[in-house]
């Protein structure tokens, strides 16, 4: 086809290798031997993992191990308040005062609802003994009702002295706030915040959640920091509890930090609009997880972090060392798909192997192979002497291409057994069983490559 409304993409891949996947590119044009049908290749810098390492990265933000939250009784009233934002604290210390005048006002009217109950009861036991006295003298006729006022007085005493003991018992309620009138914290610590007091008593003070709040003062303790991050539910899966993980700086990405993830809520704290490809537009539940880190030094309180899963990304490495799916072996012999340079022909290039890094299924390129040159994914399209693009060229708005370039306008009526995909606009690239080519299930190394599966675009 013509050069017409051709969409071309430069592409430079940071080589980020998954697991055992990589994501990698072929051009898709043309017929066999045109220079539109060229096999995609890679500058061998870019897919170089000694420079390059890959994982998921979740924000985070350095807190404290612990915090207090001391809360204020409402039906009391504050007598004195002993400490300011940004105070330092130990544990023990003082930190509000209640005043106490209306509890010795309360304390006294108690003492004489009980004194007053206590002359009930001797009242009522003094009722009772003369109403026996007179039962004992009255005909039998008569001797019901002097029994039944008897059960009724000695049913007012039961409940009357039950009353005493529980006014005797608020009494020393009342009594010991009056001695605990100081409300003390239980750690050293920070003073991080004073709630607006009229605010808290009229109930207008929300917590996160939304519930109404009673913290009056929030102390957060001194020590060691943590890591709070945050995840989403499309990516929870891969964070686990002992992880060991990365932390970077937001402002040099140089520096980093290590730790090891030690919680992760399962209630979500939040929803967020996600961007992430094929989840656009929807709305993913957040989930928070901590990280308790190895050394806390160069750390402040409240800053800003990425955090990432360690696969060893962090080890350094030297020289060339390549996803182990780009080395092919054949007949004990190791070779890769290469080409001097960006439109050179393709060949197949005898490698040395160095060390093999298993867990993350990389191999080092001890000789053979040049940073400079470019080397192509191994498929069924890498021939000998193929042409070479490092341009990824995708087709015009409306394209239907099968495999072995012919391609269908918009609307032409696509035959049962024909493999594509078909490009609307605006639309994301499907994927009908082709044209992706069989790739074989080992090279070799163990680590054969499906890119439809993978969602590799092509």
């Amino acid at each position: 086809m013509t050069g017409t409304g051709k969409k071309v993409l430069a592409v430079v891949v940071a080589a980020a290798a998954v697991a055992a996947g990589i994501f990698g590119y072929r051009a898709l044009k043309g017929g066999e031997g045109s220079a539109d049908n060229a096999v995609y290749v890679q500058m061998v810098r870019n897919v170089n993992m000694a420079n390059n390492g890959y994982s998921n990265r979740y924000s985070g933000i350095v807190e404290t191990q612990q915090t207090e939250k001391i809360t204020f009784d409402t039906s009391r009233k504050l007598d004195e308040l002993l400490v300011a934002e940004g105070q330092s604290v130990k544990s023990g210390d003082i930190i509000f005062k209640y005043s106490t005048e209306d509890v010795d006002l309360q304390i006294q009217q108690a003492e004489l609802e009980v004194e007053q109950m206590n002359t009930n009861i001797s009242d009522s036991n003094a009722q009772i003994e003369e109403l026996q006295k007179a039962m004992n003298r009255a005909s039998a006729s008569d001797i019901p009702a002097y029994s039944a006022q008897i059960k009724d007085l000695q049913a007012q005493v039961a409940q009357t002295e039950y009353n005493v003991k529980t006014k005797q018992a608020e009494i020393e309620k009342l009594k010991s706030s009056k001695e605990n009138a100081g409300v003390a914290c239980t750690l050293d610590g920070t003073v991080k915040s004073i709630a607006d007091l009229e605010a808290l008593i009229n109930g207008t003070l929300t917590e996160p959640d939304g519930s109404m709040s009673t913290t009056y003062v929030t102390i957060v303790a001194e020590g060691d920091y943590r890591v709070k991050g945050t995840v989403t539910e499309q990516t929870i899966g891969e964070i686990y509890i002992g992880a060991p993980v990365i932390l970077r700086s937001r402002i040099d990405t140089s520096v980093t930090w290590s730790g090891t993830i030690t919680d992760i809520d399962t209630d979500p704290s939040s929803s967020q609009s996600s961007m992430d490809y094929g989840y656009s537009g929807e709305s993913a539940s957040q989930y928070a997880f901590y990280a308790d880190l190895d050394t806390t030094e160069g750390l402040m309180l409240g800053q800003h972090l990425t955090i990432e899963m360690d696969y060893g990304q962090s080890a350094s490495k030297t020289g060339i060392w390549l996803n182990s799916g780009f080395v092919v072996n054949e007949g004990g012999s190791d070779y890769v798909w290469a080409a001097k340079e960006s439109g050179a022909k393709l060949e197949k290039r005898s490698v040395t192997l160095g060390e093999y890094d298993e867990e993350l299924d990389e191999v080092e390129i001890a000789s053979g192979l040049d940073e400079t040159e470019y080397i192509a994914w191994p498929d069924e399209s890498c021939k000998a002497g193929a042409p070479t693009t490092s341009e990824m060229i995708l087709p015009d708005e409306g394209e239907y291409y099968e495999e072995g370039g012919e391609y269908y306008e918009e609307g032409d009526e696509l035959l049962e057994g024909e493999s594509g995909f078909f490009e609307e606009d605006n639309a994301d690239l499907e994927e009908d069983g082709g044209p992706v080519e069989e790739v074989p299930e080992s090279n070799g190394h163990g680590s054969g490559w499906d890119p439809a599966a993978e969602g590799a675009f092509l």
